[in-house]
């Protein structure tokens, strides 16, 4: 692709014929008709989050696959969210090859945002509250 700069300070491609404004605006956005109808821009792409009053809920991911997980009680063992974890790319990833050594090869993270490193090692059940998305990687 060949640019060339024109006198009025526009650039023009030789091989498409595409016209490049310098210092041109986007066109505005159009307006929401009322307060009430307009969206986040997150909320597009933000999970739906149901909380639960009466225990934890959380949400267990795997690729682009996630499902929210809510369970009865105010924190999660290490050994029963392994077990939901297990459950999950059993349900999503039916040929995983792994049979029934698959919770051998699972690690779980915890995404954070504010961290350097987002994801971070979930080592015990502290590290799961209300909301956390949980990672679940497995390692060969």
């Amino acid at each position: 692709m060949l640019l060339k700069s024109t006198s009025n300070g526009t650039l023009r491609c030789k091989s498409t014929d595409l016209l490049l404004v310098k210092n041109a605006t986007p066109p505005p956005l159009k307006e929401a008709k009322s307060a009430s109808s307009a969206r986040h821009p997150t909320q597009f792409f933000a999970p739906k989050y149901v909380g639960n009053m009466n225990g934890l809920t959380f949400f267990l991911q795997s690729g682009v696959i996630k499902e929210q997980v809510a369970v009865e009680t105010q924190e999660i063992a290490i050994r029963d969210l392994r077990e939901e974890a297990v459950k999950f790319i059993r349900k999503h990833y039916p040929n995983n090859g792994r049979g029934d050594a698959l919770a051998d090869h699972i690690l779980l993270y915890r995404h954070d945002l504010r961290s350097i490193n987002i994801l971070q090692l979930i080592t015990s059940s502290v590290d799961v509250a209300d909301g956390t998305l949980v990672e679940i990687v497995i390692s060969f």
